[in-house]
């Protein structure tokens, strides 16, 4: 039986340790990047949307969807720039570096 001899600590971090958002939306994350990278572009964007869906506090995904959108030519790269900024100002900067000080991003 789950749960039998454990403490109410360790049956608190398992049950940390499985939630959708601890376990999705790294995974969510790093397959978008390692898509991106390898540059198949199919998908990249709905996982990175479904990772900010299930954390929308991650500014790391916010600025890595508007990496991908801008390389797609896709609008909205400068509104993820802005709220990746907003969570975290020094993460927006690899947006900047990646496609310069353009009018695309503030």
């Amino acid at each position: 039986m789950p749960g039998i001899g454990r403490s109410p600590a360790v049956t608190a971090l398992a049950a940390l340790a499985s939630s959708p958002v601890r376990r999705s939306r790294p995974r969510l994350n790093n397959r978008s990047n390692d898509r991106a990278e390898q540059g198949a572009r199919a998908g990249v964007i709905a996982n990175f949307n479904e990772a900010i869906r299930l954390d929308p506090r991650h500014a790391n995904t916010f600025n890595s969807r508007g990496v991908a959108r801008a390389g797609q030519g896709e609008r909205g790269a400068a509104t993820d720039a802005v709220e990746a900024r907003r969570l975290w100002p020094a993460i927006a900067d690899s947006l900047t570096d990646a496609f310069g000080p353009g009018p695309a991003f503030p």
